[in-house]
């Protein structure tokens, strides 16, 4: 029940620094470090998004990811698959995925053999293309 309590840390730290400058023009001093401390706290719990973000970059593995939502009644193949090529990337999740399309794509099959389709004759087919194997 109190999850929500942590999703917001930079506003509640604003609200509370606000707070805090409202309780001392009115001079209510007590009041208005216990504010500000909410918002010191508030603040720390922020801290460590900050500071390791080097860390992770240093030691995370990349992949290229391109998200392309074809159009179900898209029929311009080629362009799509040019568009692919030349952007290369590592993952492909193509949205809108129909038979005509999984037909189409079987051109990527060499660059992009592992896969997961889920075609749909509608707008709701989707399919995601791999170069490395999907776990």
């Amino acid at each position: 029940p109190f999850e929500l309590l942590l999703n917001f840390p930079l506003q509640y730290a604003t609200v509370a620094i606000g707070a805090s400058a409202l309780l001392l023009s009115v001079r209510r001093r007590l009041a208005a470090v216990i504010s500000a401390l909410f918002a010191a706290v508030q603040l720390l719990l922020l801290l460590p998004l900050y500071l390791s973000v080097e860390t992770a970059h240093q030691s995370a593995a990349t992949a290229k990811l391109m998200y392309a939502n074809i159009f179900r009644a898209n029929t311009r193949f080629g362009a799509v698959l040019n568009t692919i090529r030349t952007e290369n990337p590592d993952i492909l999740v193509v949205a809108e995925l129909t038979p005509v399309w999984v037909k189409a794509l079987e051109a990527l099959a060499i660059e992009y053999p592992h896969r997961i389709l889920m075609a749909s004759p509608g707008a709701f087919g989707i399919g995601v293309y791999s170069k490395a194997p999907l776990t």
